[in-house]
């Protein structure tokens, strides 16, 4: 009975007993993480940890502004709590950190004064001998001379940068992302230290130092390289004081002042001020100044000599002047060519040329010595003979020279011609020899060419006279002529005319040899016809024996045997495996005039032969099956009566259908589908009962 409640209560409270134990688990594991204590601080500084990994990878900005014034206030009651501690701890590394950098400092400055001394060593001994001072005290205090570089104005408020000097680089942004860094650096140092009431004052970036002035508005900005004095943080608060009244001034009379005069100005003044705090600057002041000497040493001895040159200009100008003007009055002297030489220093004047006779080159040196007493005047004119012998059987020497010159020169340049055209004649009487062979056709006229020309080239044998010459001109022209009409009558008889017309176009002008030129060019222009002509004539002879060839093997092929007509039978087979009764909607036939013409043809076939005819009706997959199947046999059926209407026998047409999916031919769904169609199938033989 006991175990029948046991059994009766498990099945009962078996979700609470799993609620129950469930639950029991659950407390168990907190009061695992969280029972006691010690346990709960464990389990809350994981959680936090785990959340603050995970804020500051998702959150970092807010995590930061929130924690960042708890660190800053911590580390610095700690600092104010421990400074011995941390004295103690920081000793021997502060120690070790101020050595290298010392050391560090110190070779910067070894370099900077070495780099100074081999840039400029002249100027260097020259200050130093005049200011009594050695050249690496002057290099040292060079190097540690503070000089400002870069001043810029920005609005505190926003970041804004009002104004640069010296300006940046137009349409960069570098210079605004500048102020913007600057202007939170120093709002973040302020808040950091408010309680103490410190601001920060300049920035050190090693190589040089960035001052920080403020106002309720601006803050001022200075980066400097050097050494500053002791007193130059007084004169850069007087002189940022003393801008901020003037660009305040400024903004109340024009709203949109530019600052930027205002901080060149304030550059300009800060380098003065600055540079009078220099170790010996006043000294420097008070005693010897290098350059001025300098350039007083260098400049005077240049002006000197442009003086000097100057003076030998104007005084070779004066001379050159005084000489031009007394030739110039001597009427005597125009035509003659006279040539005046002034030397460097105008001491020397140089006359050469041309006198019309002794007395007038007297008359001009003597002038000229008048005129210019403090010049040498060094005589070197020639003056042109009064008389001399007669000259004139001299020049009619020289003119019958130069006739006989020019005869013999043409004589010359005769027999040059005549051998040109006796050869040019030779080779025309050889090419037309060659003719005669290859040409029989044109022998007579050929022949009597070659005559002629071996009577051109005899004649040409002795010395000619003009008359000769001008016959022998003639007829050469002739004979080129009469080559040329030959060979381009396609060397069959010329004729008189074409000889005539061909003579006439030729210069009467040409020289002989020429003209015997062309009566060769004609004669090798008629033979290489003559080569084309013959080589023609082979090509046309095998070309009518290959002709031949052909014809009779042509002839030799037998006649083909006539193709055996196709019977009643096949034409109506061959009909029906090429054609097809298409449809668009129902039992409407795609195309009623063409499918007209087919069924025409069709039934015309079926009346030549007995054959049976199958009429195969399809659709496509648009429809259900079962309206498919009667749509197949409804298009069957509308083929049959169409030829029935022909005159086709009932009992020959055979009208079923066939399952769409067995014998689709396009993938067309719809009116232009060729999947609804009727096929035409011939009947086998003894089918119909035949």
């Amino acid at each position: 009975m006991s175990q029948s409640v046991d059994k009766l209560k498990e099945l009962l409270f078996k979700p609470e007993s799993e609620a129950i134990a469930a639950l029991s688990t659950r407390i168990d594991a907190v009061f695992d993480r969280a029972g006691t204590k010690e346990r709960f601080q464990s389990s809350v500084a994981t959680v936090l940890d785990g959340a603050l990994r995970e804020a500051e990878v998702a959150r970092h900005e807010e995590v930061s502004t929130a924690i960042a014034p708890l660190i800053v206030k911590t580390v610095k009651t700690e600092i104010r709590n421990s400074t011995d501690d941390l004295v103690e701890a920081l000793y021997p590394a502060t120690g070790r950190m101020v050595k290298a950098y010392v050391a560090s400092a110190i070779k910067d400055l070894t370099d900077q004064i070495n780099r100074r001394l081999e840039t400029n060593p002249v100027m260097l001994g020259l200050n130093s001998v005049l200011s009594g001072r050695s050249a690496g005290e002057l290099v040292i205090a060079q190097s540690q001379r503070l000089s400002v570089d870069d001043i810029f104005l920005i609005r505190r408020a926003t970041g804004e940068l009002v104004a640069r000097f010296p300006e940046g680089t137009p349409g960069s942004n570098h210079d605004h992302v500048l102020g913007g860094v600057l202007t939170a650096i120093n709002e973040f140092t302020t808040e950091a230290f408010k309680a103490e009431g410190s601001a920060l004052r300049q920035i050190d970036l090693g190589e040089s130092r960035v001052y920080l002035r403020v106002s309720p508005a601006y803050l001022l900005a200075a980066r400097c390289t050097g050494s500053a004095h002791v007193a130059a943080e007084q004169i850069l608060d007087d002189e940022f004081l003393a801008l901020m009244d003037r660009h305040h001034a400024a903004l109340d009379t024009d709203g949109n002042a530019d600052a930027t005069p205002e901080l060149r100005n304030l550059s300009t003044r800060l380098e003065t001020r600055l540079g009078e705090l220099q170790p010996g600057g006043e000294a420097l002041a008070r005693g010897i100044k290098p350059l001025p000497i300098l350039a007083a040493l260098i400049g005077l001895p240049l002006l000197a000599w442009f003086a000097w040159g100057f003076y030998i200009d104007y005084r070779a100008g004066r001379v050159q002047g005084i000489a031009e003007r007394v030739l110039a009055s001597y009427t005597q002297m125009q035509g003659y060519p006279t040539e005046l030489k002034v030397t460097r220093n105008g001491r020397v004047l140089l006359v050469s040329g041309l006198a019309p006779a002794e007395g007038v080159k007297s008359h001009v040196m003597g002038e000229l010595r008048a005129m210019l007493p403090e010049v040498e005047v060094v005589d070197q004119l020639s003056a042109v003979p009064a008389g001399g012998p007669d000259v004139r059987p001299v020049i009619d020497a020289l003119r019958r020279d130069q006739v006989a010159f020019e005869a013999g020169f043409k004589a010359e340049a005769a027999k040059r011609d005549t051998a040109r055209a006796a050869r040019a004649l030779e080779r025309t009487e050889r090419l037309i020899a060659r003719l005669l062979v290859e040409t029989p056709e044109a022998a007579s006229d050929l022949a009597r060419l070659a005559k002629e020309a071996r009577t051109l080239t005899t004649s040409l044998g002795g010395a000619l006279k003009e008359p000769e010459r001008a016959a022998i001109a003639n007829r050469t022209r002739a004979l080129a002529g009469e080559l040329n009409a030959l060979s381009l009558a396609g060397l069959a008889d010329s004729g008189t005319a074409g000889v005539t017309e061909a003579a006439a176009d030729t210069d009467a002008t040409d020289g002989l040899a020429e003209l015997a030129g062309r009566a060769a060019n004609a004669a090798q222009a008629a033979v290489n016809l003559a080569a084309v002509r013959k080589r023609l004539a082979g090509e046309t002879a095998r070309i009518a024996e290959e002709t031949a060839r052909l014809r009779a093997q042509i002839a030799a092929i037998p006649a083909p045997t006539p193709a055996k007509p196709f019977t009643p039978r096949e034409e109506l087979d061959r009909f029906a495996r090429s054609h097809a009764i298409f449809f668009t909607e129902q039992t409407a036939f795609r195309d009623e005039p063409a499918t007209a013409r087919l069924l025409d043809q069709l039934a015309q076939l079926m009346k030549r032969d007995s054959s049976l005819l199958r009429l195969v009706g399809f659709t496509d997959d648009a429809g259900t099956p079962a309206k498919n199947i009667a749509l197949s046999q409804a298009r069957a059926d509308a083929v049959a009566a169409a030829l029935i209407a022909r005159g086709v026998p009932a009992t020959r047409l055979v009208a079923l259908r066939r399952a769409s999916q067995e014998a689709n031919i396009s993938p067309i769904v719809g009116a232009g589908s060729a999947n609804r169609r009727v096929e035409l199938e011939v009947g086998f033989i003894g089918e119909g009962g035949e």
